[in-house]
């Protein structure tokens, strides 16, 4: 799919041509809702701008005319397109499924909600760039700031992360049955945990994870000077 020749409905008119394609999933509404028409306001004002100027073309989900089975075409987007920008606004279920989708993928995407809105809790540690889409200085500032983050998960795609990609990369190394890559899954598990107690008001509990945390570190640090194949050559 990316690199192919598109021909999408936008609000801007049909683009055709060849290029890259960004795959905007957000809440959407029926045609005539005041949901739909935010919907189409953020796509755009404020997704369409950075996102042509980095090169690719913006498609959302009701952009699509080929025939099919329309979740398979999207999934199919999420997996392939080479860069994704999800509106969290609302907490929608299936804007946050087809973002653990994403997820799951491991490629780029960035994040951006309304402003007054609460990021779901599993991902509000991701960057994420917050926007009022009836506020012109807002919008201005949320475009600059969607460029850079475009700019910033292209640059070093392979290192993209999010919850599912450490929990994957944990079961990984504890699975290798060696005892630095299991030291190094406690410390990814107990950094998580660190940060879920941190977001709560409870210091107490936030200590404890500080506790663990030191533990674990002491654990692999301890290990990798012990390890053969760490130490260095008589």
């Amino acid at each position: 799919m990316p690199g192919q020749f598109v021909r999408a409905e936008s609000r801007e008119g049909v683009v055709d041509g060849p290029g890259k394609q960004c795959f905007v999933i957000s809440p959407i509404g029926e045609a005539g809702t005041l949901e739909r028409d935010r919907a189409d306001k953020v796509l755009k004002y404020i997704i369409t701008p950075p996102v042509q100027a980095a090169g690719f073309v913006p498609v959302r989900a009701d952009d699509e005319s080929r025939p099919g089975i329309v979740t398979s075409q999207i999934v199919t987007r999420l997996l392939e397109d080479e860069l994704v920008i999800a509106d969290l606004t609302g907490a929608n279920p299936n804007v946050l499924y087809e973002l653990a989708v994403r997820h799951l993928a491991r490629r780029p995407v960035v994040q951006i909600l309304e402003s007054g809105n609460r990021l779901p809790f599993d991902v509000e540690a991701a960057r994420t760039v917050f926007f009022d889409h009836t506020d012109l200085e807002s919008a201005e500032i949320a475009k600059a700031a969607i460029g850079e983050q475009i700019r910033a998960v292209l640059a070093n795609p392979a290192a993209v992360d999010s919850p599912i990609s450490t929990a994957i990369d944990a079961k990984a190394w504890r699975d290798t049955g060696r005892t630095v890559e299991q030291g190094l899954a406690q410390l990814v598990e107990t950094v998580e945990a660190l940060t879920t107690e941190v977001r709560r008001p409870t210091s107490v509990a936030a200590v404890a994870a500080s506790g663990r945390l030191a533990a674990a570190y002491s654990s692999v640090h301890g290990e990798r000077r012990a390890s053969p194949a760490a130490a260095s050559p008589a």
